[in-house]
């Protein structure tokens, strides 16, 4: 009988040492690991999603957001050109389109707009005239494109292309930067409104 309790006290007595040195191990695992990434630099973002940013795009201090909602005169003025659906601004091209009205009537909304001069754009006071790396440490990581699946990929569009989710309580849109190379700057921005 002493030598099974004797047995009994040493399996028990090394079981709970190999469980005490796992379970230190886990912690000093956890300690010692690398501290990840923050999901997104962007301090307006409080859940840290991955490609959001909250805010408004703004235009020469003009929100994205009265864009696409107001009347262009009304918001920009005239055009300094106009062709068909297009409205051109100074670094801004505007894409319309036409509702039909219950009375028959027309009305032209935005469908989507590109920028070609990204200096007059900022957004949370950071202007948009940046490279990748600098976009990634101003507004976080982008979304990955199988979030928009609605969106036709390119292999090649991986490294030419970012895309953001722009969030404010008017309207959510889709911001996506174009580049010729990873190093360079964006020399277009797409903006269109989610949903549409």
């Amino acid at each position: 009988m002493r030598k099974f309790f004797s047995l009994w006290l040493f399996i028990a007595l090394s079981t709970t040492i190999v469980v005490s040195n796992s379970c230190g191990n886990i912690s000093m695992q956890k300690e010692n690991a690398p501290k990840q990434e923050e999901a997104s630099n962007n301090p307006d973002n409080q859940n840290n999603d991955v490609g959001v940013i909250a805010g408004d795009v703004l235009y020469k201090g003009i929100e994205v957001s009265r864009i696409f909602d107001e009347l262009l005169e009304n918001t920009l003025g005239t055009p300094s050109d106009s062709r068909g659906p297009y409205r051109f601004y100074d670094g801004l091209e505007i894409a319309c389109l036409w509702n039909t009205n219950s009375d028959g009537s027309l009305t032209e909304y935005v469908d989507v707009f590109s920028g070609t001069n990204l200096s007059l754009f900022t957004i949370n006071g950071i202007s948009l005239n940046k490279n990748q790396a600098e976009l990634i440490a101003a507004f976080g990581n982008p979304i990955e494109y199988y979030e928009y699946p609605d969106y036709v990929y390119r292999a090649s569009d991986e490294k030419l292309m970012m895309r953001y989710h722009v969030s404010n309580f008017i309207v959510d849109y889709m911001l996506d930067f174009w580049f010729n190379d990873t190093n360079s700057k964006s020399y277009s921005i797409s903006i269109k409104r989610i949903g549409q």
